[in-house]
């Protein structure tokens, strides 16, 4: 009997877990935060991008056979959707650094896609999208959810 509960309740946080959303809204940090230096210090040294958009793919070390495949293909559809649109960085969070992206973007996933858009020349909050790599079984989905973030983070 206690066996059957188990699964019953396993199958009732599985489904909850595939309902959430996966993309976040607009959140605000601390203007003076190592995250904004980061960027600032990018746009000073490339003012060629200073105004095109950030997006970090933060990995960190834990397991995650699917992660560099979720990888690649945020790539490729930022590769053929927005090309030159937007500055992309890829990022191992776990390793220590002088920007403590971790506590800035609240990292604690083993991917997670950081967007922050640029507004009158200042970084302006970001967006993210957790764990985008448990949603590569429905391609379609995967894809659109990338897609529609992007497309948001630009018209900001």
């Amino acid at each position: 009997m206690a066996k059957k509960s188990k699964r019953w309740l396993f199958s009732i946080i599985l489904a909850l877990m595939i309902e959430i959303p996966i993309y976040s809204g607009l959140s605000q940090y601390n203007n003076f935060s190592t995250a904004n230096n980061f960027i600032n210090q990018y746009r000073t040294e490339n003012p060629e991008n200073a105004d095109k958009p950030f997006v970090f793919l933060f990995y960190n070390n834990f397991p995650c056979e699917t992660c560099p495949q979720a990888m690649a293909e945020i790539y490729q559809i930022i590769e053929t959707k927005y090309p030159d649109k937007v500055n992309l960085f890829e990022i191992d969070y776990s390793e220590p650094g002088e920007y403590n992206f971790e506590i800035d973007y609240m990292l604690d996933q083993p991917l997670t896609m950081v967007m922050v858009p640029i507004q009158n020349g200042q970084p302006m909050g970001y967006e993210k999208i957790e764990n985008p790599q448990l949603f590569l079984n429905d391609n379609y989905y995967f894809t659109t959810e990338i897609s529609n973030a992007l497309d948001n983070l630009l018209l900001i």
